[in-house]
Parts: C-alpha cells; sequence; structure tokens
C-alpha cells in the first residue's frame, strides 16, 4: 500500500516536469469592466460582421457610449449604466445598446430583464448572433434548457 502513494506521487511530479516544457501559463484574465483588455474584446466584437451583427453605432451614439455608459460600468456602477440604457434606449436606437443592456441585466442576475433586452435586440436585428447565444446562457442558467438548445442552435 505504500508503494502506491510514493508511485502516485512521482507520476505527478514527472508529469509537472514534464507540462513545464510548453510554456509558461497565461495569467486568467477577471472578464470585468475595469480591466482594459475586457473592454478591448467587448468593445472589439462590435466589429463589422454585417451578416450577423447590427451597424456600426453612430457618431452619436459611439459618444454616449464612451462619455456616458463606459465610464459609469467602469466605476462599477452596473445599475446606473442600465439605468441610462434603459432612458435612452428607443425603438430606433441601434440594437447594440439592447445588447449591452441585456448583458448588464445579465451581469446582475437580473435573467428576466436579460432575456427582455436580448429579445429585444433579435426584434431589431433578427440575425443577431450574439444575443442569441446570450439568451440561451440565460435560459440555461434558468433551466430552461428547450428554449436554450433553440437560442444556442440559431447562435451556431
Amino acid at each position: 500500500m505504500r508503494q502506491i502513494p510514493q508511485i502516485l506521487g512521482i507520476g505527478l511530479i514527472a508529469a509537472g516536469v514534464a507540462l513545464q516544457g510548453f510554456g509558461q501559463v497565461s495569467p486568467v484574465v477577471p472578464n470585468s469592466w475595469s480591466n482594459p483588455d475586457f473592454q478591448k474584446r467587448v468593445l472589439g466584437s462590435f466589429g463589422a460582421r454585417s451578416e450577423i451583427e447590427p451597424d456600426v453605432m453612430t457618431r452619436d451614439e459611439a459618444r454616449f457610449f464612451n462619455e456616458d455608459i463606459l465610464p459609469v460600468v467602469n466605476a462599477g456602477n452596473l445599475a446606473e449604466a442600465t439605468r441610462l440604457l434603459v432612458a435612452n434606449i428607443t425603438a430606433e436606437s441601434n440594437a447594440n445598446f439592447d445588447y449591452i443592456l441585456g448583458t448588464l441585466y445579465l451581469q446582475q442576475g437580473n435573467n428576466p430583464q436579460a432575456l427582455r433586452a436580448y429579445r429585444s435586440a433579435v426584434q431589431k436585428f433578427p440575425d443577431y448572433l450574439r444575443a442569441y447565444k446570450n439568451m440561451g446562457i440565460v435560459y440555461t442558467q434558468t433551466g430552461e434548457f428547450d428554449q436554450a438548445i433553440t437560442m444556442l442552435t440559431k447562435a451556431i
């Protein structure tokens, strides 16, 4: 019996030594609005993919996002950013704002409002695949797996 732990210990050490040759492990980058890398990934994901993403924001929309929404989110006040978006989103607003609103609701654990915002984004832009993907995530979190499968299938 004593040999088994020693063998396992040697095996684990050998595995660790062998893995060292594969390079360094990258640090985990937190998905937080205060993290510049996360901001770049989110904003970069708004690139022009016209067949599956809404039009790029207008100059005024981009200014509103950069000057009014982003600083509040960066300060950690998701509730205030949500309030600002709710007060400014209209039927004519860019679907990206509805998507961002849904994401803020999702981060705050408000799944029903997240779904509502994502549905609004899809209503404005029916091929908005990221909105379908996030609806699938919400439905998975709430245990509504049939709806999750439908939304995630659309996203795929």
